[in-house]
């Protein structure tokens, strides 16, 4: 799994690692948690780009 060649799945990491460590250590709210955590989600298997495009494409 080849994951510094996707856009999306940089963004996708980054943004579930800072939230699941703002949340571990007290910083981020349960309710805000759950938005980031489904914003992440969401646009990770949202966002397909495109495969042909180096940094575009899943």
């Amino acid at each position: 799994m080849q994951i510094y060649q996707s856009a999306s799945k940089v963004v996708f990491v980054l943004l579930t690692i800072t939230a699941c460590t703002g949340f571990i250590i007290g910083k981020l709210p349960v309710d805000q948690f759950m938005i980031l955590a489904i914003a992440a989600s969401s646009f990770y298997f949202s966002n397909k780009g495109d495969a042909s495009q180096p940094f575009a494409g899943k």
